[in-house]
Protein backbone atom coordinates (compact mmCIF):
# COMPACT_ATOMS: atom_id res chain seq x y z
CA UNK A 1 0.00 0.00 0.00
CA UNK A 2 1.23 3.97 -0.63
CA UNK A 3 1.59 6.15 2.02
CA UNK A 4 0.29 9.35 1.92
CA UNK A 5 4.18 10.69 1.19
CA UNK A 6 4.40 8.24 -1.59
CA UNK A 7 1.53 9.55 -3.48
CA UNK A 8 2.38 13.15 -2.96
CA UNK A 9 5.95 12.13 -4.31
CA UNK A 10 3.57 10.58 -7.33
CA UNK A 11 4.56 7.23 -7.12
CA UNK A 12 1.85 4.82 -6.07
CA UNK A 13 2.44 0.94 -6.44
CA UNK A 14 -0.43 -1.43 -7.45
CA UNK A 15 1.03 -4.57 -6.03
CA UNK A 16 3.83 -7.17 -7.79
CA UNK A 17 5.77 -4.52 -9.51
CA UNK A 18 3.18 -2.78 -10.85
CA UNK A 19 3.60 0.80 -10.18
CA UNK A 20 1.86 4.34 -12.05
CA UNK A 21 2.72 7.80 -12.26
CA UNK A 22 -0.26 8.74 -9.67
CA UNK A 23 0.38 12.74 -10.20
CA UNK A 24 0.66 12.25 -14.23
CA UNK A 25 -2.59 10.30 -13.93
CA UNK A 26 -4.60 12.44 -11.63
CA UNK A 27 -3.17 15.57 -13.76
CA UNK A 28 -4.80 13.65 -16.79
CA UNK A 29 -8.21 13.00 -14.90
CA UNK A 30 -8.33 16.71 -13.58
CA UNK A 31 -8.27 17.90 -17.26
CA UNK A 32 -10.45 15.33 -18.60
CA UNK A 33 -13.07 16.82 -15.82
CA UNK A 34 -12.23 20.14 -16.60
CA UNK A 35 -13.44 20.20 -20.12
CA UNK A 36 -16.54 18.55 -20.67
CA UNK A 37 -18.84 19.44 -23.16
CA UNK A 38 -20.81 21.92 -21.39
CA UNK A 39 -17.41 23.82 -20.45
CA UNK A 40 -16.62 24.22 -24.35
CA UNK A 41 -19.49 24.19 -26.16
CA UNK A 42 -19.72 26.39 -29.65
CA UNK A 43 -16.49 26.71 -28.97
CA UNK A 44 -14.77 24.83 -31.50
CA UNK A 45 -14.93 22.23 -34.10
CA UNK A 46 -14.87 18.25 -33.12
CA UNK A 47 -11.46 17.14 -31.44
CA UNK A 48 -11.58 20.65 -29.52
CA UNK A 49 -11.92 18.63 -25.95
CA UNK A 50 -9.63 16.11 -26.53
CA UNK A 51 -6.87 18.88 -27.70
CA UNK A 52 -7.68 21.06 -24.95
CA UNK A 53 -7.62 17.83 -22.37
CA UNK A 54 -4.60 16.97 -23.66
CA UNK A 55 -2.65 20.06 -23.85
CA UNK A 56 -3.70 20.21 -19.91
CA UNK A 57 -3.02 16.90 -19.30
CA UNK A 58 0.56 18.05 -20.15
CA UNK A 59 1.09 21.35 -18.93
CA UNK A 60 4.04 21.51 -16.38
CA UNK A 61 2.17 22.81 -13.47
CA UNK A 62 5.36 23.50 -11.69
CA UNK A 63 6.16 26.54 -13.58
CA UNK A 64 2.94 28.01 -11.37
CA UNK A 65 4.52 27.77 -8.41
CA UNK A 66 5.43 31.22 -7.68
CA UNK A 67 5.05 33.81 -5.04
CA UNK A 68 5.07 36.81 -7.31
CA UNK A 69 1.85 37.58 -8.84
CA UNK A 70 3.64 39.19 -11.79
CA UNK A 71 5.32 35.86 -12.61
CA UNK A 72 2.52 34.05 -12.34
CA UNK A 73 0.58 36.33 -14.79
CA UNK A 74 4.08 35.85 -17.15
CA UNK A 75 3.40 31.83 -16.97
CA UNK A 76 -0.12 31.83 -17.09
CA UNK A 77 -0.15 34.44 -20.69
CA UNK A 78 2.73 32.46 -22.45
CA UNK A 79 0.63 28.74 -21.76
CA UNK A 80 -2.40 30.69 -23.18
CA UNK A 81 -0.47 31.61 -26.08
CA UNK A 82 1.10 28.14 -26.52
CA UNK A 83 -2.78 26.29 -25.73
CA UNK A 84 -3.56 28.65 -28.70
CA UNK A 85 -1.27 27.32 -30.76
CA UNK A 86 -2.27 23.48 -29.49
CA UNK A 87 -5.72 23.54 -30.36
CA UNK A 88 -7.03 22.68 -33.56
CA UNK A 89 -8.07 25.16 -36.67
CA UNK A 90 -11.73 26.89 -35.62
CA UNK A 91 -10.81 26.59 -32.13
CA UNK A 92 -7.68 28.74 -31.55
CA UNK A 93 -9.50 31.91 -29.54
CA UNK A 94 -8.19 33.37 -26.66
CA UNK A 95 -10.80 33.87 -24.42
CA UNK A 96 -11.59 30.52 -24.52
CA UNK A 97 -7.97 28.57 -24.34
CA UNK A 98 -7.89 31.24 -21.22
CA UNK A 99 -10.81 30.24 -19.97
CA UNK A 100 -10.19 26.50 -19.91
CA UNK A 101 -6.96 26.86 -18.42
CA UNK A 102 -8.33 29.11 -15.62
CA UNK A 103 -10.80 26.29 -14.97
CA UNK A 104 -8.07 23.32 -14.87
CA UNK A 105 -6.09 25.69 -12.52
CA UNK A 106 -8.93 26.25 -10.26
CA UNK A 107 -9.32 22.57 -10.32
CA UNK A 108 -5.99 21.59 -9.48
CA UNK A 109 -5.49 23.77 -6.33
CA UNK A 110 -8.38 22.29 -5.13
CA UNK A 111 -6.18 19.13 -5.17
CA UNK A 112 -4.17 18.36 -2.20
CA UNK A 113 -2.20 16.17 -3.84
CA UNK A 114 -1.04 17.63 -6.55
CA UNK A 115 -1.10 21.53 -4.79
CA UNK A 116 1.87 19.41 -2.16
CA UNK A 117 3.38 17.35 -5.46
CA UNK A 118 4.14 21.19 -7.28
CA UNK A 119 4.51 23.33 -4.56
CA UNK A 120 1.11 25.22 -5.50
CA UNK A 121 0.00 26.51 -2.16
CA UNK A 122 0.51 30.45 -3.09
CA UNK A 123 -1.14 30.01 -6.34
CA UNK A 124 -4.68 30.04 -5.19
CA UNK A 125 -4.00 33.78 -4.64
CA UNK A 126 -3.09 34.68 -8.31
CA UNK A 127 -5.77 32.37 -10.24
CA UNK A 128 -7.94 34.31 -12.25
CA UNK A 129 -12.01 33.80 -12.08
CA UNK A 130 -13.14 31.77 -15.25
CA UNK A 131 -15.26 33.98 -17.35
CA UNK A 132 -17.95 33.24 -18.75
CA UNK A 133 -21.23 34.82 -19.37
CA UNK A 134 -22.71 34.20 -15.77
CA UNK A 135 -19.11 35.06 -14.25
CA UNK A 136 -19.40 38.81 -16.25
CA UNK A 137 -22.93 39.10 -15.61
CA UNK A 138 -22.34 38.32 -11.52
CA UNK A 139 -19.14 40.86 -11.60
CA UNK A 140 -21.55 43.12 -13.60
CA UNK A 141 -23.94 43.31 -11.10
CA UNK A 142 -21.87 43.99 -8.32
CA UNK A 143 -21.35 47.72 -7.08
CA UNK A 144 -19.20 49.91 -9.63
CA UNK A 145 -19.43 46.79 -12.35
CA UNK A 146 -21.64 48.60 -14.80
CA UNK A 147 -18.34 50.23 -15.91
CA UNK A 148 -17.12 46.99 -17.07
CA UNK A 149 -17.59 45.94 -21.16
CA UNK A 150 -20.56 44.62 -21.96
CA UNK A 151 -19.90 40.86 -22.18
CA UNK A 152 -20.21 39.32 -25.50
CA UNK A 153 -19.03 35.71 -26.06
CA UNK A 154 -16.34 33.70 -24.78
CA UNK A 155 -14.50 32.95 -27.81
CA UNK A 156 -15.12 36.84 -28.51
CA UNK A 157 -13.10 37.68 -25.19
CA UNK A 158 -9.49 39.55 -26.16
CA UNK A 159 -6.81 40.15 -23.04
CA UNK A 160 -7.41 43.61 -22.48
CA UNK A 161 -11.02 43.02 -22.36
CA UNK A 162 -10.08 39.96 -19.85
CA UNK A 163 -8.21 42.17 -17.47
CA UNK A 164 -10.86 44.63 -17.11
CA UNK A 165 -12.44 42.02 -15.12
CA UNK A 166 -10.02 40.24 -13.42
CA UNK A 167 -9.22 43.73 -12.06
CA UNK A 168 -12.59 44.04 -10.94
CA UNK A 169 -13.17 40.95 -9.86
CA UNK A 170 -10.04 41.10 -7.12
CA UNK A 171 -11.73 44.16 -6.05
CA UNK A 172 -15.04 42.18 -5.45
CA UNK A 173 -13.14 39.35 -3.77
CA UNK A 174 -10.90 41.26 -1.65
CA UNK A 175 -15.19 43.68 -0.59
CA UNK A 176 -15.67 39.60 0.14
CA UNK A 177 -13.13 38.37 2.11
CA UNK A 178 -12.08 36.10 -0.87
CA UNK A 179 -9.78 34.81 -3.78
CA UNK A 180 -11.12 36.03 -7.19
CA UNK A 181 -10.93 32.22 -8.33
CA UNK A 182 -13.51 31.64 -5.92
CA UNK A 183 -16.18 33.78 -7.41
CA UNK A 184 -16.43 31.10 -9.89
CA UNK A 185 -18.62 29.28 -7.22
CA UNK A 186 -20.82 32.62 -6.41
CA UNK A 187 -21.87 33.14 -9.94
CA UNK A 188 -22.10 30.00 -11.50
CA UNK A 189 -25.20 29.70 -13.11
CA UNK A 190 -27.35 31.97 -11.65
CA UNK A 191 -28.66 33.57 -14.50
Amino acid sequence: MASATDIADGHSTLGANMTFDFIEELQSRIASAAICASTARKMGPAGTIANAREFLAGLDLSKFSTEKPELFKQELDKATLYFIDAMPNGAKYWGSCRKFINIFLRDVVYNQYLVTHFQLCKTVDWLEVPLDRHVAKGLRNEPGGGTLPSWSTVIGLDQHTSNQYQEFAKTVAKTLSTKPVHLDIRYWRRV
